[in-house]
């Protein structure tokens, strides 16, 4: 079995991203991207970097990153309890890595982060086309609450 390491993101880390913007692009294809969404991915995670509300946990298996969850804490609706709440806006791993745990493994080290702030309800969004993430997050307990819905106008 090989062994993965599972951090928090780092700067020199950031150079190692550019797969996983592919890898996320190719998952979301219904989506309409930039020309330019691997400089903009990069940068977004060298912003979060210093922000003390955000966590980036990668899996780095022989050095090169296979997989990687965010993590946010954002305030919950005005009239809603808890007043934070966490936010998950991105999982990817590697089709290469894939059904191996690491998936698993990012999300229980996300988790930990989360608690250690008091952060009891996490939510995300998984695109209705993509019944490999809403089985994964179905089998973690994550349950449908709300649809988001959109038109072009």
């Amino acid at each position: 079995m090989v062994m993965t390491e599972i951090k928090t993101l780092e700067k020199e880390d950031l150079d190692l991203l550019v797969p996983l913007a592919k890898e996320y692009r190719e998952a979301h294809e219904s989506l309409k991207f930039k020309n330019d969404y691997k400089e903009i991915f990069i940068k977004y995670f060298e912003g979060l970097l210093n922000d003390k509300e955000k966590v980036a946990i990668v899996a780095k298996v022989r050095g090169e990153i296979v997989g990687m969850i965010v993590g946010t804490i954002d305030d919950n609706s005005r009239l809603m309890l808890p007043e934070k709440i966490g936010y998950v806006p991105f999982l990817t791993v590697l089709k290469k890595a894939r059904r191996n745990g690491i998936g698993k493994k990012l999300v229980e080290e996300l988790n930990k982060w989360f608690k250690k702030r008091n952060i009891n309800l996490i939510e995300l969004y998984t695109s209705i086309d993509n019944s490999e993430a809403k089985e994964f997050w179905e089998k973690r307990g994550y349950n449908v609450y709300l649809e988001r819905r959109f038109k072009e106008i």
